[in-house]
């Protein structure tokens, strides 16, 4: 049979437009993966058709929102959450919950799937236990798995090895069940790093050969090349350079023999940091400029700023200072890139989510047809609003309050250790504010800390994150900043603050501050709560030796 090509005119009888959406449909799955552009365009002329040809009814909506998951499916293949979150939105809003049931399963998945890649880890925690609670009622083991293997993969993201294995190890029992080797591949990549993480190297080894030998016998190479930088991942961890360095070669071989320019790109890398790590200099950077080169051929903009970061790791080692600070400022100019692009794309995917949920609102209102009820929603909208404002900032200032803080906080620190990034933490401390309290009252005392928390965000940067840990007492998570750079910042913040006096009864109140720093530069696995004692531990330093000054916990 001759593939349907998109866009070609096609006939309005009912019937044979029904049985044109089913073949685009049915072509769609096995494209998925080997070819998803081709796939999201067979999904997105069903989705067309669905939504000009077929009568409107519940039949079609069903119809039209199989497309959507269809469309979201080959979106998330090729990355693009930004677009295949909004079609399972879209998606939901097609099926009737109580009788397409398996529909409405596969598109939480894929909203769980989207909100992962998008790194909103609660969210896509949140509709991968819905998908897996629809998917367990159906009695659906396929889909059991494939929601399984997903909240391994977060549970891994969120550096929670433990709670990812029980989830990855019933997702092979069911794959192997199933004799579904697609399936059982990614799971035995997975159950790999997560084997890895808690000390299990044997089994690591095992499941990471398993998975290269499943993708070599199905010919997916992209999978296979994942696979051999597992296992590089886990020699790596363990220390055994020599073994991890035939992966990443073996890697690198696959990858160029099959075109696979961004994983060739990312082989090299891997390969100039181990040389890095075992103090072969000019291989590590003979590699990473291989990388470089590669990367900068096919725009990977990520790929570019890991390659330049690590090459100033290396010409710092050879004690080449200025090639190493021209590295690090291509790795800050590339980042700055990275981070804006990225926060840009979340912003939009935040927008476009926000106007299909006000669209379906507005529908539902008009469709009420009630004044009263109309009002009783935009009540609740308000309270819902000023709940979520409740939960994350603090009342006073605005800024996060505790709890909002420490679970960003945690999600960053966890990142940073898992790609070896620098983080600071600062606790800061506003000297003598129980006296000022008790001399000039709480409303001054509140004038104080608002004041304070004004001064402090005009001087951090965007990426910087403020938090009110309690009383006059305040905490900061600086990203990407080593201890130097921490310094300076806070040096700039009691600059900032104590030029900003408070005046009170026709009296002015000067302010200080004293300051506890910790960071994780020479302990990259540092947990949050260790940072935080240790900058607690700086900060009780800094008021017993006199108060308005800077303790860098040592």
């Amino acid at each position: 049979m001759s593939e349907i090509q998109p866009n070609q005119q096609l006939e309005l009888n009912p019937n044979a437009t029904a049985q044109k959406i089913e073949a685009l449909l049915r072509r769609t799955g096995p494209l998925t993966q080997s070819n998803p552009k081709r796939a999201l365009e067979l999904a997105r002329e069903a989705a067309r058709l669905a939504g000009e040809n077929a009568p409107s009814s519940l039949e079609h909506r069903k119809v039209l929102g199989r497309a959507l998951i269809a469309q979201g499916k080959a979106l998330l293949e090729l990355d693009a959450y930004d677009q295949a979150i909004p079609c399972y939105i879209s998606a939901l809003e097609c099926f009737n919950p109580a009788v397409d049931s398996h529909e409405t399963a596969e598109a939480l998945l894929g909203l769980g799937s989207g909100m992962m890649i998008m790194g909103s880890y609660p969210e896509a925690l949140q509709y991968l236990m819905r998908a897996l609670s629809a998917f367990q009622n159906l009695k659906n083991q396929s889909g059991e798995a494939a929601v399984r293997v997903k909240l391994g993969k977060l549970y891994l993201l969120l550096g929670e090895a433990e709670k990812a294995l029980p989830h990855l190890e019933t997702a092979l029992d069911l794959a192997q069940y199933l004799t579904d080797l697609k399936l059982e591949a990614p799971v035995q990549i997975y159950l790999s790093q997560a084997f890895s993480e808690c000390g299990r190297h044997q089994n690591a080894v095992q499941a990471g050969l398993r998975g290269v030998e499943i993708y070599q016998n199905l010919g997916i190479h992209r999978g296979e090349v994942e696979a051999l930088n597992t296992l590089g991942e886990v020699y790596f961890r363990r220390n055994e350079f020599g073994l991890a360095l035939n992966f990443f070669h073996l890697s690198a071989d696959v990858a160029k023999k099959f075109d696979k320019r961004l994983e060739l790109a990312r082989a090299h890398r891997k390969i100039g940091i181990i040389h890095l790590s075992m103090g072969n200099i000019s291989a590590a950077v003979e590699a990473l400029q291989s990388a470089l080169t590669i990367a900068s051929e096919i725009n990977a903009q990520y790929e570019l700023m890991e390659c330049h970061h690590a090459l100033a790791q290396a010409y710092k080692k050879t004690e080449n200072y200025p090639k190493a600070l021209e590295a690090y400022e291509n790795y800050i100019a590339v980042y700055q890139i990275v981070y804006n692009e990225e926060k840009d794309r979340r912003l939009k995917t935040l927008e476009v989510i926000h106007e299909v949920e006000n669209a379906r609102k507005d529908a539902e209102i008009y469709q009420l047809k009630n004044v009263a009820l109309q009002k009783e929603i935009e009540e609740r909208k308000k309270a819902q609003a000023a709940l979520e404002r409740l939960a994350t900032q603090d009342s006073l200032t605005g800024i996060a309050n505790r709890r909002y803080f420490l679970e960003i906080a945690s999600r960053l620190i966890e990142q940073a250790c898992r790609y070896h990034r620098p983080v600071s933490l600062v606790m800061i401390d506003v000297d003598h504010f129980k006296e000022m309290n008790d001399t000039f009252g709480h409303k001054t005392g509140d004038k104080v800390l608002i004041q304070i928390t004004r001064s402090m965000q005009a001087v951090l940067r965007k990426v910087d994150i403020l938090g009110r840990y309690g009383g006059d007492e305040f905490v900061i998570l600086l990203p990407e900043t080593t201890p130097e750079g921490a310094r300076r910042m806070t040096e700039r913040l009691k600059q900032a603050v104590a030029q900003q006096p408070v005046t009170a009864g026709g009296v002015s109140i000067p302010i200080t501050l004293s300051i506890g720093l910790a960071s994780n530069v020479k302990e990259p696995d540092l947990s949050l709560d260790e940072l935080l004692q240790r900058a607690d531990r700086a900060l009780y330093d800094s008021k017993m030796n006199g108060r308005d000054r800077i303790t860098f916990y040592e």
